[in-house]
């Protein structure tokens, strides 16, 4: 026999009075909450797990008709939704005007490269501002820094080098050039080591270095590829002369090469990408991408740094991108794990009280 089911019955009712088309829609689901209901005489299976009467009950009835144990909660947000537009369909992220370095590998014959290196507030030193119709960043005097483990010639070690930069994703060339290192640089001499300063001149003055770039409307990260030869001759001690060089050091290959990745973040605000419409090449809106409104998911796609200190303009990555420093891992006092980890499954959904808001 059919019976209506109240908070005080048995905490398995598994049938229960349908309050029938006269009552409303809401009234109808929590019946069971208010006690027995006369409205109509239509019945109705209803499965109540034990634990979703009180606060919240309503919201744990949503999650089980979600998995299939009853018909969906009926709101007023059901019955405003409508479709969207194509053109709101037609909206990508916003893109940050700055580009962002992320150095990702180097091989055993560099030691050091400043080509990551940050300013507060200003973002990667050598990515582009304004590129060029191909794509290209800014031509600069000031180039990369490179340090190799190897000896400086006035021990007998490498003399010149030739370096190579080209977007692996695009093809275009940013860097090709010849450079002389200098015979005495008692700072890394003293270690073993020799490098290629930052302002030091190519031997031929047309090969400039171009600041890595990617289109202002190209959201996709481009991996870049800087190799860097050895070239001239070596002091042989075996032999007792000069041979030509094969490589940084006996044990080491002729070609290094460093490895990194340059990308356009989309913008946030409040939390959320700021959309618009993409019209014309060099816009400053994505071509295409996803828009992403999850902080954890941006995470994980590499378009939102959770270690980023907007207060001191700096991020709290280390040489290598996947290196996070101390500060960085007790950032917020750990609030970041909160902000950009997985949402615990009895807690609210993101945009929930945007739900909530439009139902009542």
């Amino acid at each position: 026999m059919k019976h209506c089911w109240s908070p005080s019955a048995s905490p398995w009712p598994t049938d229960a009075v349908d309050p029938g088309p006269t009552c409303p829609p809401f009234r109808r689901w929590n019946h069971w909450l208010d006690g027995p209901s006369h409205c109509g005489p239509a019945t109705v299976d209803v499965f109540v797990r034990p634990g979703l009467r009180g606060p919240g009950g309503d919201r744990r009835l949503a999650a089980s008709a979600f998995l299939g144990h009853a018909e969906p909660l009926p709101s007023s947000f059901a019955k405003k939704w409508r479709p969207p537009k194509p053109e709101d369909l037609a909206k990508t992220p916003r893109l940050s005007p700055k580009v962002k370095i992320r150095l990702l590998f180097q091989t055993p014959e560099i030691y050091a490269t400043d080509i990551g290196q940050e300013q507060p507030f200003m973002g990667s030193v050598y990515g582009c501002r304004k590129p060029d119709k191909e794509g290209k960043g800014e031509k600069s005097l000031m180039h990369p820094e490179i340090t190799f483990n190897a000896l400086p010639p006035i021990f007998g070690g490498i003399q010149k080098v030739h370096v190579h930069l080209e977007d692996q994703t695009t093809g275009i060339v940013y860097w090709d050039a010849d450079y002389k290192l200098p015979l005495l640089d008692p700072i890394v001499n003293l270690a073993g080591k020799t490098r290629l300063k930052k302002f030091s001149q190519p031997e031929n003055f047309a090969d400039s270095f171009y600041k890595p770039c990617v289109a202002k409307d190209d959201m996709k990260p481009h991996s870049f590829d800087l190799s860097i030869r050895s070239i001239g001759k070596y002091w042989d001690e075996d032999q007792q002369e000069f041979r030509p060089n094969t490589g940084f050091e006996r044990g080491r290959l002729p070609e290094a090469h460093i490895g990194f990745t340059v990308q356009r973040m989309p913008e946030i605000v409040d939390g959320k990408e700021k959309l618009g419409t993409w019209r014309k090449p060099g816009d400053s809106y994505a071509r295409n991408g996803p828009v992403i409104q999850d902080p954890g998911v941006r995470w994980l796609r590499g378009e939102e740094d959770p270690f980023y200190d907007s207060t001191k303009g700096k991020t709290y990555r280390g040489y290598y991108d996947y290196i996070i420093e101390k500060g960085g891992r007790t950032k917020d006092v750990f609030g970041y794990l909160t902000k950009y980890g997985p949402h615990p499954l009895l807690t609210d959904p993101i945009g929930w009280d945007e739900y909530e808001a439009a139902a009542k």
